[in-house]
């Protein structure tokens, strides 16, 4: 059989058509084999065209090396085919067979696979299969090629994660345009999926802003309920304490007065019993304005002030400060008051016989401090313990650090704080 395939169309000499009637049109099948075969003269083109042809393309190498192809084919005319058509767009790697395809898609992923479905050994479903398995490519985009154009090959192709499926034949042009679209496709689905990414960052990063918000305003909520329990407290000592005396000082002073004129022995008396009881009085009104805020933690620092503050506690505290250094007012005052309010709370609850003892210490850029009982101690879960832990917890949060609160029924109480220092 002899088979004649024009290159070009016959002319006359004055350039008219040939007078030959035209042939029938041929198939589609018939153009795509005709098509492709004038691609196999590409490569017989003359030295200075090949020359010019690589000019006018150069400016679109740098895009072809960005977009790596990687071609897996056992059949060698057919692999050098595949590479010669899609080499024309992009920067093309040849596999010989679906198991070096597979180890070369793992050892420097490409940009895209193309794959034939009927290889020996590991075949195009294999090789597809397994790059999705694997989580370094079970996105890269792959196409299968095959000679299967029965539906049950596509649809096996496409529910193992296929992007195409090409069936043979078909033209150079339509490979590169699948090809690219496939690669296009994937493109659009990794920056789908990273603007998915950063919206769902966003919101969860606004959640936990907004509960942050709501945290820093129970926080608040707290701070306020406790200074006004605070200002109640002074109120209340200095009217049932400080003003009652005053009051008193103020009649007794009445009878001083009438004394004066008939005793004045007993109007001494008198007058040494209320210079007594004012200095008391001044006494009480100190304590009260430490409880505000001690002069000696300005003035001596946190280790002086606890040691003043313990000495007037009812139950027996000891103190270790050796080891502590300055700190800003608002970190010693803190721990002031946190320490202060932990020895009152075990005054109160720590039963009888009850002692306590405080340490401070600065280290390792930090403020620490313990209040230690050997009491009836209590269930730390035990939230009805009052608003006294929640306040502690909030001075030392405010600042950056934390408390502890470890207790017991039967084995004491220890509240430990930790402030970091600027």
């Amino acid at each position: 059989m002899i088979v004649r395939v024009p290159l070009r169309r016959d002319t006359s000499a004055n350039g008219a058509a040939s007078q030959h009637p035209p042939s029938p049109r041929p198939g589609r099948l018939a153009e795509l084999f005709v098509a492709e075969t004038d691609r196999w003269f590409l490569d017989a083109r003359p030295a200075d065209v090949v020359a010019r042809s690589d000019v006018t393309t150069n400016g679109a190498a740098r895009e072809r090396e960005a977009m790596q192809v990687l071609v897996a084919e056992d059949n060698a005319d057919m692999g050098t085919y595949l590479c010669r058509v899609l080499s024309s767009r992009f920067s093309v790697k040849l596999a010989r067979g679906g198991a070096e395809g597979y180890r070369k898609a793992l050892d420097a992923p490409p940009s895209v696979v193309v794959a034939d479905v009927m290889m020996p050994g590991m075949d195009g479903f294999t090789l597809l299969r397994r790059l999705r398995e694997n989580p370094r490519t079970n996105e890269l985009p792959v196409v299968l090629i095959s000679a299967r154009s029965d539906a049950e090959s596509t649809t096996t192709a496409l529910e193992l994660g296929a992007d195409d499926y090409i069936t043979k034949p078909f033209g150079a042009r339509e490979l590169v345009a699948r090809v690219q679209a496939a690669l296009e496709n994937s493109q659009r689905r990794a920056e789908t999926a990273e603007a998915r990414g950063r919206a769902d960052g966003l919101r969860a990063r606004d959640g936990e802003l907004r509960a942050l918000l709501n945290e820093l305003r129970a926080v608040q909520r707290r701070v306020a309920v406790a200074a006004d329990l605070e200002r109640r407290r002074i109120e209340r000592d200095l009217h049932d304490g400080v003003q009652q005396r005053l009051i008193s000082i103020r009649l007794e002073l009445g009878l001083v007065q009438d004394l004066l004129g008939r005793d004045l022995h007993s109007a001494g008396a008198k007058l040494a019993e209320l210079r007594t009881a004012a200095e008391e009085t001044l006494d009480e009104l100190r304590d009260l304005a430490q409880g505000v805020y001690p002069s000696l933690l300005t003035s001596d620092g946190l280790g002086v002030a606890l040691l003043a503050a313990t000495r007037r506690m009812s139950i027996p505290v000891s103190i270790d400060a050796a080891l502590v250094i300055r700190a800003p007012r608002s970190i010693e005052s803190a721990a002031y008051f946190c320490c202060l309010e932990a020895l009152q709370n075990v005054a109160k609850h720590a039963g009888p016989g009850a002692s306590a003892a405080v340490g401070l210490s600065t280290r390792n850029g930090m403020l620490e401090f313990y209040v230690r009982d050997d009491g009836a101690g209590f269930d730390a879960r035990d939230v009805a313990r009052g608003r006294g832990l929640v306040n502690l917890r909030d001075r030392v949060d405010a600042l950056g650090g934390q408390l502890n609160v470890i207790s017991s029924p039967g084995e004491g109480t220890q509240a430990v704080g930790r402030i970091p220092l600027p």
